[in-house]
């Protein structure tokens, strides 16, 4: 069965085309160029992609078109220009000055090589966005773009890397210095205990036999060493523990793109 033009086209009108049964198909050789692309800008449109219907219209609104087809094809594609969306992309370095040497991919694609000021159209819907510069981290953010929502304000901060040599410099955490310190003065008290507790030992002969109080002040000695012993030793790991987990250097900074509507500037945090 052979469709005209006129019927396919009010069917799509109603907005029946996408949901109907599809007709017989026609031959290639039988079929219109020109009411085809009508019914794929449809069937585009109505799922969402409205760049792709827009070829489709296009292709439909020219003037070697039937009549009833150029007619339907160009409110169609009026209707799509007015729906699609879109966003200016602007740039700054660290200092707030405008850069343009920033490769924009939107979907893992490159939309732009440079950004020029000039608006990027997208499809409705949630879209990811990279920004990419030379000798600069990239920075990624999703954004979600709506029907008629035209020119619309995206703005991206990147700031410089830091000079080499400019890390902040090392220093251990305070309770490192607080263990460690604990620990040597634990150690240098149970040298001086066990020494003493020697000495007197040998001396008041308590290897043998002793009196009763020279015998207590031994094992007080001994008693003393071993308490300094166990603090020295757990001291001086404690300190060991948090100066090897402490990290050595600041993280990579981060940089966030901030979207704003109607030209407002939004500028990113370091905050790693």
């Amino acid at each position: 069965m052979r469709v005209t033009a006129r019927g396919a086209l009010v069917a799509l009108g109603l907005g029946v085309a996408a949901s109907a049964p599809a007709p017989a198909r026609a031959e290639p050789s039988d079929q219109d160029p020109c009411m085809s692309a009508g019914v794929e800008g449809q069937i585009a449109e109505r799922r969402g992609q409205l760049l792709e219907a827009r070829k489709k219209f296009v292709g439909c609104a020219q003037a070697h078109c039937p009549s009833e087809v150029l007619t339907y094809c160009t409110k169609w594609l009026a209707d799509v220009n007015a729906n699609v969306p879109s966003v200016v992309i602007a740039a700054r370095d660290g200092s707030g000055r405008d850069i343009t040497d920033v490769r924009v991919i939107v979907d893992g694609v490159t939309a732009q090589e440079a950004i020029d000021g000039r608006s990027l159209e997208l499809d409705p819907g949630a879209h990811q966005l990279r920004f990419e510069r030379r000798g600069h981290a990239p920075v990624g953010q999703t954004v979600v773009v709506r029907e008629h929502e035209q020119g619309r304000r995206l703005v991206v901060t990147i700031a410089d890397p830091p000079p080499p040599g400019s890390e902040p410099r090392w220093r251990p955490p305070i309770a490192a210095w607080v263990l460690g310190g604990v620990g040597l003065v634990s150690m240098g008290v149970f040298t001086y205990a066990t020494v003493k507790g020697v000495n007197d030992r040998s001396r008041f002969g308590c290897a043998t036999l002793c009196a009763q109080p020279q015998y207590d002040q031994v094992s007080s000695e001994f008693l003393v060493a071993d308490i300094a012993l166990g603090v020295g030793l757990a001291g001086l790991a404690g300190s060991a523990l948090l100066l090897l987990t402490t990290p050595r250097a600041s993280d990579a900074p981060r940089v966030e793109v901030h979207p704003v509507v109607g030209g407002a500037y939004a500028g990113a945090t370091w905050s790693f």
